[in-house]
């Protein structure tokens, strides 16, 4: 049996999740932001019994994401804050 994570392609949730059992602490970051990702739901957690859930984007996209990814700060959003960034700075040197 294979100890790696499959992903669905075009899904935001690993096939390999295992059920979550009722947790207090979890359910209280319901809702909560994180930069700018919104936690909506949480998915599961994998062998490694890393907990993912399902975050809303400000920009309107729906990822999946590392629990404590988004806690640590190393996931802020789905990827639109780099796109931003990269085309303020190409226009701020000259490069339209």
């Amino acid at each position: 049996m294979s100890q790696y994570r499959t992903y669905k392609i075009g899904s935001c949730s690993p096939l390999s999740l295992k059920a979550l059992k009722p947790n207090i602490q979890r359910d209280e970051l319901l809702n909560q932001k994180f930069n700018r990702l919104t936690i909506v739901r949480f998915l599961g957690s994998d062998i490694l019994a890393r907990t993912f859930c399902e975050c809303l984007c400000e920009c309107g996209k729906s990822i999946s994401a590392n629990l404590g990814h988004l806690k640590s700060g190393n996931t802020k959003s789905c990827g639109c804050q780099k796109s931003e960034s990269t085309i303020s700075r190409n226009i701020l040197n000259g490069h339209p």
